[in-house]
């Protein structure tokens, strides 16, 4: 019969303890790489979230081109076609908002031009004057709403691109003729 040697179990702990220790290790090595995919994600997610609102202040401001009344419009339907109101690129935010570099929009690389003319839509709505100005002390003039196409691209210092198009409106007098 044998006796029990407590001596002998000794090692049976030491080697439990071991893959223990192994087992441990490799879950804090995983869950560091996880969180490390995760905060990777994140940035890219901001970045590209970063982009996307920089094209929206480029719609924006091809919004505002298509509003200024600084802008010497054509007078006629035929001058539109190839008229294109200006819109700058431009970095947006300050430095010490974004410290890798200021955020920016620019015209559609694949665009011709960042607004374009698309056509005549209808009436403008709300215009109640536009059957009274078409004969406007014979001037012959009319109210119609054009249509623009607007292509801009916002990007990151990072790499981050988001393009936008969009159309708008806008109620233009025109002459006649």
């Amino acid at each position: 019969m044998r006796t029990h040697d407590p001596r002998r179990e000794g090692g049976i702990a030491l080697l439990i303890a071991i893959l223990m220790l192994i087992i441990f290790g490799a879950m804090a090595v995983a869950s560091m790489d996880t969180v490390t995919r995760d905060r990777q994600i994140a940035g890219i997610h901001s970045q590209a979230h970063l982009a996307f609102q920089a094209a929206e202040a480029g719609v924006s401001a091809g919004l505002a081109a298509l509003r200024n009344p600084a802008v010497p419009w054509p007078s006629s339907l035929a001058g539109l076609a190839g008229f294109t109101p200006p819109l700058p690129n431009v970095a947006l935010g300050t430095m010490a908002d974004h410290p890798h570099g200021l955020p920016t929009y620019i015209t559609d690389p694949s665009a011709a031009a960042p607004v374009s003319y698309l056509g005549i839509g209808g009436e403008c709505p709300g215009w109640e004057i536009s059957i009274d100005v078409s004969n406007i002390g014979g001037a012959g003039l009319t109210v119609l709403e054009t249509l623009y196409d607007i292509r801009v691209q916002g990007q990151t210092q990072t790499g981050a691109r988001t393009n936008i198009e969009a159309a708008a409106a806008r109620c233009h007098v025109f002459e006649q003729g």
